[in-house]
């Protein structure tokens, strides 16, 4: 089955088909995930905090006791 699919969505006329709709402006989920296959999904950053929005405490818990 993947075979057929993938004969489907390499034939001429899908891709002729995907390029009239994303220039179209019909398609811009197709357009979106082509310019990141291209060019590298951007970098999503996300801020952590602690509590109340302050700084995040870390403890390690496998240390040794102090001698």
């Amino acid at each position: 089955m993947e075979a057929v699919w993938r004969e489907f969505f390499e034939s001429d006329g899908y891709i002729d088909s995907a390029k009239f709709r994303v220039a179209q402006g019909r398609a811009p989920h197709l357009e979106s995930y082509w310019l990141q296959k291209l060019n590298g999904k951007p970098v999503e950053r996300i801020e952590h905090s602690g509590p109340d929005g302050g700084p995040i405490e870390v403890h390690d818990h496998f240390a040794l006791p102090a001698a």
